[in-house]
């Protein structure tokens, strides 16, 4: 009996979908998929379904076909075959594992609202057979910090400083070791499989091909960032990270998004280590942004509501529903006359990017200073950035505006010009983005000082209401 199970388990298919975790090494669904013995069957699905509301924008959908491509040879070598859907996952899933005669499928988790009704939805339909669902890019699964009232954490140090002892005492343990034994792949062809082309993920208009030059997509890529940064740059991140000319940052952001590397990975490298005190502090930094991230994925977690509505209620309606488009189009096109916002805004066109201290100065200036609601520089930044994530993008814009958790004051604006001279004081940045902003003709299309009294007076009303 024992015998005839053991040979059902090698030859049974076990379905491997992946969604955003386009990696081999530390990839518990993908480890527990070759555990199985039997073939793996590979699969991502491009999700066209009618209940996705925040589909991904051309950038993030540039870096997800690289990416893709990238998982694909990795695979490869594994003698496995990555095979491509487009659909709704839902009616997808049920579909392959009955054709392909899976009796066993597993993923890692996403935690954005979307998403978790997804993996409801097709664990409903999946009922009489095995499903497998891990965690795999947190610290820590939502849910499981909370503060002393077993609630969620609406402010980061505390939740922080939790984490960050947790670490300490139980720290973390990733599965760092690589595959070394050829997997059996599951390479017939299925009726709905497309190729990569044809999910169409790059912009007809080739707005994309200049992110190029600037990133290389895919795990390996990842993990020689990180390996470099930690190497080379970990020590002076502290003193350079708010300097948008300098590469002080690590760009892991997209690499991160896509699950290419996880942050268990960069916290077992940083915390292995034995830092000079030199260090300690930049470590130390690196390690609370990685934390804000995490923070970001358990508020949407807890409060799925603000990817479009405030956490504070009385933002609602806050911002004049009628959008000044010039102001508008001026700020996505890098046309404001204002430096340092236009050099951010054409970094970001130019390389799916912009600089994080700058990020906090166009929203600022977008949210504050013009007066139109989060949203729509929330929704720009979703379709232009390689690392756009919901829940970061959802909390770093109310953040930035005042209305989420552990949000920036309402007195809190940044002026572009301070900004730029504490941070850009030789204007090796605006040189290098927006040379001719406030130049040459350029005027800016609102004056900074009355602006802000504006905006003083609008908050001071709502707080007062």
């Amino acid at each position: 009996m024992k015998s005839k199970q053991k040979q059902q388990q090698s030859t049974a298919t076990t379905l491997l979908w992946f969604r955003r975790d386009f990696r081999l090494v530390n990839n518990p669904a993908f480890s527990f998929a070759i555990s199985q013995g039997g073939p793996v069957l590979a699969i991502y699905i491009e999700n066209t379904g009618p209940d996705l509301s925040w589909r991904p924008g051309a950038a993030s959908r540039w870096w997800c076909h690289h990416s893709l491509m990238a998982l694909s040879d990795k695979l490869a070598e594994q003698g496995v075959e990555l095979k491509y859907f487009h659909g709704d996952p839902g009616k997808l899933i049920p579909s392959i594992m009955h054709e392909s005669g899976a009796t066993t499928i597993c993923w890692n988790r996403l935690y954005e609202p979307e998403e978790l009704k997804l993996d409801q939805s097709i664990e409903r339909s999946l009922d009489e057979l095995a499903v497998h669902k891990f965690d795999s890019h947190l610290l820590f699964p939502p849910g499981t910090l909370l503060n002393q009232q077993d609630q969620a954490y609406r402010v980061f140090t505390p939740f922080w400083k939790k984490a960050r002892v947790k670490l300490d005492f139980e720290g973390v343990n990733p599965v760092i070791r690589k595959q070394r034994k050829k997997i059996t792949g599951y390479n017939k062809k299925l009726l709905e499989e497309c190729s990569l082309g044809e999910l169409a993920l790059l912009d007809k208009n080739n707005w994309h091909t200049k992110l190029n030059q600037h990133w290389v997509p895919g795990e390996d890529a990842a993990l020689k960032t990180a390996k470099r940064f930690i190497k080379n740059k970990i020590e002076t991140y502290d003193t350079q990270r708010d300097i948008p000319s300098v590469q002080g940052t690590s760009k892991l952001s997209p690499h991160l998004h896509f699950g290419e590397i996880t942050t268990t990975q960069l916290v077992y490298s940083l915390l292995r280590e034995d830092w000079p005190g030199t260090h300690l502090s930049s470590v130390e930094r690196f390690l609370t942004e990685l934390g804000w991230r995490e923070f970001s994925t358990h508020i949407l977690w807890h409060f799925p509501h603000t990817v479009s509505k405030p956490m504070n209620d009385k933002f609602l309606n806050f911002w004049p529903k009628k959008v000044n488009q010039k102001y508008l189009n001026a700020w996505k096109t890098g046309m404001t006359g204002i430096p340092i916002v236009d050099a951010g805004m054409r970094e970001l066109w130019e390389t799916g990017s912009m600089h994080n201290r700058v990020r906090m100065i166009v929203a600022s200036f977008l949210t504050k200073n013009l007066g139109i609601h989060w949203l729509h520089g929330a929704k720009w930044f979703w379709d232009t950035l390689v690392d756009a994530d919901l829940a970061s993008n959802t909390l770093g814009w109310q953040w930035v505006a005042g209305c989420g958790v552990d949000a920036a004051p309402y007195y809190r604006i940044f002026n572009p010009y301070t900004q730029a001279d504490r941070f850009d004081k030789e204007q090796k940045y605006i040189q290098k983005w927006a040379i001719e902003s406030g130049k040459h003709g350029l005027t800016p299309i609102i004056d900074i000082k009355a602006s802000r009294q504006l905006a003083l007076e609008r908050y001071k009303k709502s707080n007062r209401s």
